[in-house]
């Protein structure tokens, strides 16, 4: 009856150790923020650091850039774009180097996208359906016995192809490509051709 009792007693207790065991491992599982279970297509928001390169006809010039991901959108609170209309200007030397001077601290963009897993099962990545606004950068042009004439500098902006997160390495990278570019001076509009690009190569800051 005692060795009864006593394999009925080490039976219990070692369901007791099971269910222990499992628990633990179920609370180790559910604070692993990399399972596929808890991951969700905000987990690409955050604050970024990286680089954008300008590609102007063959000319590239890599710029330090930041950029928050938030409620659908890639802002950019200061978009470094001074190189960019430097490059655009680069026909008129003088203006080029005033534009580059007023523009030295970047302007905000905003860039929209719809947000989804590349694979549905193995969520190993979110792509970014962009959709960019055209660009309109704004200074002033000096007139020789006039003075500063309002100018502006509109670019069309397009993507070929999404915007990728990677889970893995904590980066965003996108590409954008001019589609074309209007100057405006004093009221008049001058086309201004050239093949250009942007690339975006971001990481994610870690969390606080």
């Amino acid at each position: 009856m005692k060795k009864m009792n006593s394999v009925k007693r080490f039976a219990l207790v070692a369901m007791a150790f099971c269910l222990t065991t499992a628990t633990f491992v179920a609370c180790d599982d559910d604070d692993d923020p990399n399972t596929e279970d808890t991951k969700t297509l905000q987990d690409v928001n955050g604050s970024y650091t990286g680089k954008v390169t300008f590609d102007i006809s063959g000319a590239t010039v890599p710029v330090d850039v930041t950029a928050t991901v938030k409620d659908g959108a890639v802002n950019f609170s200061a978009l470094p774009v001074a190189d960019l209309v430097g490059l655009i200007l680069s026909e008129q030397p003088e203006l080029a180097s005033s534009v580059k001077e007023q523009l030295k601290d970047g302007i905000a963009y905003s860039i929209k996208y719809t947000a989804a897993y590349d694979d549905a099962t193995q969520k190993t990545a979110i792509e970014l359906t962009l959709t960019p606004e055209p660009l309109s950068v704004q200074f002033n042009t000096p007139v020789p016995n006039i003075g500063d004439v309002p100018s502006t500098v509109t670019v069309s902006i397009k993507t070929d192809k999404a915007g990728t997160y990677t889970y893995a390495s904590n980066k965003l990278a996108f590409d954008l490509s001019i589609d074309n570019v209007t100057l405006t001076v004093g009221g008049v509009d001058t086309p201004v051709e050239l093949t250009a690009g942007l690339s975006f190569d971001l990481t994610k800051d870690a969390a606080k």
